[in-house]
């Protein structure tokens, strides 16, 4: 992704933010809804704040909309979150990179899932990338070569980190760069504390900048440390060229046994973390032993 040399670079969005955590000890919050708040401070927005923090570090130009698109209505969100998007890419030109942060949501109503990188105390993290099934989106696989490139920075630098990316049928506001994606860090059975510790993911994957000297001329470009080839015949059907990637490993599959996420979507967790303790009258939190899915 090429990076303008002037005005915000990325975009920071939450479509649906309201979405909230488990209220851990210190981190209590009133509720909008079940593992929702209004209150930035203790929802999916605080992790965006963390999130643009790390990225200004790297003297990348950040631009953070903390707008609740998911209230008062649900409904919409996505199109509200649309017009802004449109506004801001008209009014900034050298945003490159759209992302859309929020919270997973896995489990019914007497169990959630929370997912966890081994003895880090992060939240997996997953990438979703959307696709033209339903609606036009031809560039859809721009995207998803950013999300191999993503993935594969982070499963170098902690294998345990990432959840295999989302290929959804849905475009999620997705067709207007070729730099968008949605990141779900977390799910609601985690706390907001796993979910900060997992925003530190740029540092983590050794985010590389890669400003040369073209930098007078704006041509600078985002890249990850990890050496990625190209993804060019990612098409349908086609093999893919050579990525020092396992698609399999990374990419989303469904099973029947597999629990379901908040859209109803299978769900691959990994075989790590601990159980959070069971916390008044909310549903027991577990970890889900879905290894054996993966093969």
């Amino acid at each position: 992704q090429k990076l303008g040399a002037e005005g915000p670079q990325i975009l920071i969005i939450h479509t649906h933010g309201t979405e909230a955590y488990l209220p851990a000890a210190g981190e209590e919050y009133t509720p909008s809804d079940p593992f929702r708040t209004t209150d930035p401070g203790r929802s999916v927005i605080r992790v965006g704040d963390a999130l643009c923090a790390v990225l200004e570090e790297y003297g990348l130009r950040v631009l953070h909309d903390r707008t609740l698109y998911d209230y008062p209505s649900y409904a919409g969100s996505y199109e509200r979150a649309a017009a802004s998007i449109e506004a801001y890419l008209a009014e900034y030109p050298d945003i490159a990179l759209v992302l859309d942060v929020h919270r997973d949501a896995i489990g019914d109503e007497s169990t959630v899932y929370k997912t966890c990188a081994a003895g880090s105390g992060m939240a997996q993290v997953m990438l979703v990338c959307g696709t033209d099934e339903y609606l036009e989106h031809p560039l859809w696989r721009e995207n998803l070569k950013l999300a191999l490139a993503m993935q594969a920075a982070a499963v170098s630098a902690n294998g345990a980190l990432m959840r295999p990316i989302h290929l959804a049928p849905e475009r999620y506001n997705q067709q207007y760069t070729t730099g968008s994606l949605i990141i779900e860090v977390g799910t609601n059975g985690n706390t907001l504390s796993e979910a900060l510790a997992a925003a530190e993911l740029p540092r983590l994957a050794k985010l590389d900048l890669a400003v040369d000297a073209h930098e007078a001329l704006g041509d600078h470009r985002l890249g990850m440390s990890a050496g990625v080839g190209r993804a060019d015949s990612l098409e349908k059907g086609v093999e893919r060229d050579e990525l020092a990637l396992d698609l399999k490993f990374l990419l989303h599959r469904n099973s029947a046994r597999s629990p379901r996420d908040g859209r109803g979507r299978a769900v691959l967790l990994f075989k790590f973390g601990q159980a959070a303790r069971r916390s008044g009258p909310l549903p027991k939190t577990r970890t889900a032993d879905t290894s054996t899915f993966l093969t």
